[in-house]
């Protein structure tokens, strides 16, 4: 989990973060921007919705 940051809105709160998946050898295999929605119940804070999308690569500069 990086840069993970809780915004709450009374009994809302939104957690997003940025997620890599690593393989063998410890090499980086995905690398996603995730959200997940909290609502708070007598129970606790359950999730109501989760997110995860792929992160965009690094754009390298174009060839001449």
């Amino acid at each position: 989990m990086i840069g993970a940051k809780v915004q709450r809105y009374g009994k809302i709160a939104v957690l997003s973060y940025q997620l890599i998946n690593y393989g063998d050898n410890d090499i980086p295999l995905n690398r996603w921007n995730t959200t997940a929605v909290y609502r708070r119940t007598d129970a606790g804070w359950k999730v109501v919705h989760s997110h995860f999308s792929y992160t965009q690569p690094e754009l390298s500069e174009p060839r001449a």
